[in-house]
């Protein structure tokens, strides 16, 4: 019996949730040894365009640095690689996302050619950490 918690935050970065990692695994709800598994998706508002005003954008080596210190941040609680699971950020459907962003307001910070890189990041980051990858970003971009 276990309890899957989702730990989701809209907006955050790397940079964002490493810092807050920390004060999450070491609340007084959750003891060392709680977690036993973590699913981590991250990178889509890292790959956000640096040139636009306000932009979260985290340079993709810096990305990857955060990554994996994301990882050994949950590995340093008990979690092994081996119970962690990466998750490629996902593409777009851009059409609809510029049609949504026109619609709102929005400055269209995203792109596929600007994640894809981050996707890349990830696979290769799994594989140097020896943590299992689920291709979202491969995945999304098989459907019609």
């Amino acid at each position: 019996k276990c309890d899957v918690l989702n730990r989701g935050f809209s907006g955050y970065t790397t940079r964002s949730n490493k810092l807050i990692l920390p004060r999450l695994l070491q609340n007084d709800n959750h003891p060392k040894g709680s977690v036993v598994a973590a699913t981590i998706l991250l990178g889509s508002n890292d790959s956000e365009d640096a040139c636009v005003a306000d932009s979260r954008n985290v340079p993709v080596v810096k990305y990857r640095e955060n990554l994996k210190n994301i990882c050994r941040q949950f590995k340093d609680v008990g979690v092994s690689f081996d119970r962690q699971v990466l998750i490629t950020p996902p593409a777009m459907v851009e059409d609809k996302w510029t049609e949504y962003c026109k619609l709102k307001g929005y400055i269209m910070g995203m792109r596929n050619k600007l994640i894809k890189p981050y996707a890349t990041a990830c696979l290769e980051t799994g594989q140097e950490l020896g943590i299992e990858v689920f291709d979202l970003w491969t995945e999304m971009q098989k459907v019609e």
